[in-house]
């Protein structure tokens, strides 16, 4: 079992490493790689961080000579020299995790030659075999299972690498620029790469196999041409098309907006069945999960499209934000993913509605970030101790660490913002940093106290906010009392709304300063008391509580000019209808129809934000804000919302869904009425199903129709899905969207249809896309299966798990966190989901998955 490792103890490296030159000598069954490195002892003058202390890396003996640990995982090595001269096994031991060598000069070439086998490495990490394509990832600690190495973010160093392999393998890649390539015989050929820029070796990237490429070519805005490249299985590469041009789109809007410019000759991404994650940012060739770069108008949904969008420009624009500038130690992860996130967020919010994805990603936030924030797994977006790193790849250091920059934006406002980032990438190009030389150097432009405002790096768990408020009539004076429960600096946008005709009585999204655990704003010349628009565009990630009635909240959800705040008022009133069903079995009120009715019915351009508006909150969203919900109440409540919508409305639905049945603008909102009419006449429904799935000439809307079908106990559900499995079976990501569709159905049956899946010829638990298609949306998604009272659904995610963990660890510590959330459930679901942890716990489990079990004990 790993060591509990603290950001108390980071230490910078005694040594560190200027050149590698790496070989690998590729074949079918194993692989040879030969390293040299070009080791220097870092004295205390030369060091970028000369307020820290010295490292462990090098150890006194007890005859005061030099011991140096280099990591090294899996490895079998059969030769180590110093600077040409083979070393006795007396010079150097060996172990599970370190090479450690003895009496070491102050400089020194160190050369090694071990053995490694891709074909055998299911974790995924560091050099392995996917299909007949090798592939490596290298974040975190993948580095230390190719060869030994000072595996850790600061240390910088210059990459050579020579591949040797079979012709067959026609793509010999790694980073930086194309050098050299020959042939080696008849059967094997050759080729060197050279990387320019100083890297860590988590950024490192080899791929090698049968693949073909599609090619384009960017002009910067210096004028320089950069070649680019997207490899996939050769019956693949047209569909890396959507990809590629997403790569331009991606580079033109960086250079926009944040002035920075690609710096290689060649920018390459590779297409890999088998990835832990979506992709990574390896400088100059990325490698991403297939289902973020493939795309065809058969194959690939409207969200697909605007997600490949998003992951390709989220890798590109790593290489200033996590490349060129990377991190100190691990414990800096949201500098590079936090920022990234905000970057790619913003890029896809001019692509599609800046009120759209706002929803969106607040909705993802709130459903599942406040969710681990109010779980036994909540840490700070800066962690301060892990056991397995892997396990901080969270939507805390993510989206939350993306939220927390919004924030500085926010304060800083967009003209200073770019200023203060110009500034970062001229001081900090080429180094290792942290999140105080980026958070700090952004509060010094905005004139912030950046102490009080680190707590938000600091503290793990939502804050929460409760205003109250006040009106004087006599002074016409509206007065805001905002509270909240802890100390945090943070932007709060407002406005101030007519109460009879909605008009803005404030200036628009005015943005006040909280820094005190009570702040009280005064509002003048307010003619009569207003309804408040509190926390405009969620301006902080933040726990809200005002005592809105449910008239003020529909007020807000017809008439507020924010259109997030409109969003959020609409679902702010479900989940009091909600309650009041809860606890009151009451109706859902005329009014809220009306309003529904109208929104529905209005002739607004953008159909898909008018969607939006009418999506009922999620599960998830729910469970996370009620306290100890009981499943099957909340879900009972949400069916008669929806069967009340239906009934009262089904005229309107359905002529909704008629008039945008070929709009491409209004699939969302179309697919959407096909939802709610499920509830009101299931025949007339599998009759719009069959047709829609037959004659629809997209996949969304094929899709969309068979996840209302799946809900349905009809004979045409089977033949709809039999005929989807059918045609795409041997498609990798068709079949994944498959096993969504059956992993969400909540019919009484769809469990015992998961459990055979499971034992299914076409089901590959190694496989990270069928393992988080079926499992994760399991848990996640269908909750009248996965929260059934007898405890089974918690039984069937802990068993695969427990097998997956002895395959892949990260993916089986990222699918159990389903479990980590039972406080917010009843006593009865929670007894039943600690179970399972307590059983798991019993077990020996890999470090991944040990912190996560443990820590939700």
């Amino acid at each position: 079992m790993q060591k509990m490792v603290y950001l108390k103890d980071y230490k910078e490296p005694d040594y560190f490493i200027s050149e590698v030159n790496l070989e690998f000598d590729v074949f079918d069954e194993y692989t040879i790689v030969s390293a040299s490195l070009k080791m220097d002892y870092r004295l205390p003058a030369l060091s970028c961080f000369a307020e820290t202390s010295r490292g462990n890396d090098v150890e006194k003996s007890g005859n005061n000579k030099s011991l140096l640990k280099l990591n090294g995982e899996d490895l079998e090595l059969f030769y180590v020299a110093i600077n040409g001269e083979e070393l006795t096994e007396s010079q150097y031991e060996v172990d599970a995790k370190y090479l450690t060598l003895k009496n070491v000069p102050q400089e020194f070439m160190l050369s090694t030659k071990v053995k490694i086998y891709p074909a055998n490495n299911k974790r995924l990490e560091g050099l392995y075999k996917s299909k007949n394509i090798f592939c490596t990832q290298c974040e975190a600690q993948g580095f230390r299972r190719i060869t030994y190495y000072l595996d850790r973010p600061d240390v910088l160093a210059k990459f050579t690498v020579a591949i040797k392999a079979d012709k067959k393998y026609g793509a010999l890649l790694s980073n930086g620029n194309l050098v050299e390539t020959s042939d080696i015989g008849a059967d094997r050929h050759f080729a060197k790469w050279k990387d320019p820029s100083l890297k860590p070796c988590y950024l490192f990237a080899l791929v090698i196999g049968e693949l073909a490429y599609l090619e384009d070519f960017y002009v910067t805005q210096s004028g320089r041409t950069v070649a680019l490249r997207l490899y996939s299985e050769k019956n693949k590469v047209d569909d890396c098309r959507f990809a590629l041009n997403s790569l331009k789109k991606a580079m033109r809007w960086d250079e926009k907006i944040f002035k920075r410019e690609y710096d290689l000759d060649i920018y390459m991404i590779v297409a890999i069945s088998d990835f832990n994650a979506g992709a990574m940012e390896n400088k100059g060739l990325n490698i991403f999960n297939v289902k973020y770069v493939l795309a065809n108008k058969e194959t690939a949904t409207d969200d697909d499209y605007i997600n490949i969008e998003a992951v390709v420009a989220h890798e590109y624009f790593h290489n200033w934000t996590g490349n060129r500038i990377t991190c100190r130690d691990w414990f800096q992860l949201s500098l590079k993913e936090g920022l990234t996130v905000f970057r790619d967020q913003w890029f896809t919010a001019d692509q599609i509605s800046h009120p759209i994805k706002r929803i969106r990603d607040v909705s993802l936030l709130r459903s599942r970030q406040f969710a681990e924030d109010a779980s036994p797994l909540a840490h700070p977006v800066q962690p301060k101790s892990y056991l397995a790193i892997d396990n901080f790849y969270t939507v805390t250091v993510y989206e939350k660490g993306a939220e927390v920059v919004r924030m500085l934006y926010t304060f800083l406002g967009e003209e200073r913002f770019l200023h203060a980032m110009q500034e970062y990438f001229a001081k900090f190009d080429g180094q290792a940093v942290t999140i105080e030389d980026f958070a700090g150097l952004m509060c010094k432009h905005g004139n912030l106290d950046f102490n009080k405002f680190r707590r938000w790096y600091d503290e793990a768990g939502t804050p929460n906010l409760a205003i109250s408020d006040e009106y004087d009539a006599a002074s016409k004076t509206y007065r805001l009392i905002i509270k909240q429960n802890r100390e945090f600096l943070l932007p709060f946008k407002v406005g101030l709304l007519n109460r009879e005709t909605g008009q803005e009585l404030s200036k628009q999204n005015e943005v006040l300063t909280i820094s005190r655990k009570t702040e009280v704003f005064n509002f003048n010349n307010i003619a009569a008391k207003p309804i408040p628009s509190l926390l405009r565009d969620f301006s902080a990630p933040v726990n809200l509580s005002y005592p809105y009635t449910l008239t003020e909240l529909l007020f807000l959800f017809e008439h507020d000019s924010n259109e997030f705040n409109r969003w959020d008022a609409g679902q702010r009133t479900v989940m009091k209808i909600v309650l009041n069903i809860l606890e009151n079995n009451s109706p859902v009120p005329n009014l809220y129809i009306d309003i529904f009715q109208r929104i529905l019915t209005e002739n607004n351009e953008n159909k898909n934000l008018t969607a939006e508006f009418l999506t009922l909150p999620t599960s998830n969203y729910l469970i996370n804000q009620l306290n100890n919900i009981f499943i099957p109440d909340l879900l009972a409540a949400m069916d008669f919302i929806n069967s009340q919508i239906a009934a009262k409305l089904s005229d309107e639905l359905l002529n909704c869904y008629q008039s945008n049945k070929v709009s491409k603008d209004g699939r969302r909102l179309k697919n959407l009425c096909l939802h709610y009419l499920a509830y009101a006449d299931q025949q007339l429904v599998v009759n719009l199903v069959v047709n829609q799935y037959q004659n629809s000439d997209n996949i969304t809307d094929k899709l969309e129709a068979l996840d209302v079908i799946t809900d349905i106990d009809c004979a045409e559900r089977e033949e709809l899905l039999h005929d989807f499995l059918d045609k795409w079976q041997h498609d990798e990501l068709m079949l994944a969207k498959w096993f969504v569709l059956q992993a969400k159905s909540k019919l009484p049956g769809s469990f015992a249809k998961i459990k055979a899946i499971l034992n299914s010829e076409i089901f590959d638990l190694s496989n990270p896309n069928s393992a988080y298609s079926l499992l994760r949306t399991f848990a996640v998604l269908n909750h009248a299966n996965f929260h059934k009272l007898d405890g089974s659904g918690y039984q069937l995610l802990a068993d695969q798990v427990l097998l997956l963990d002895k395959i892949n660890p990260q993916v089986a510590a990222r699918l159990i966190t389903p479990l980590t959330n039972w406080r917010a459930l009843s006593i009865s679901h929670q007894e039943l989901m600690r179970k399972e942890l307590n059983n798991l716990s019993q077990q020996k489990l890999s470090s991944n998955l040990y912190e996560v079990v443990n820590k939700s004990l």
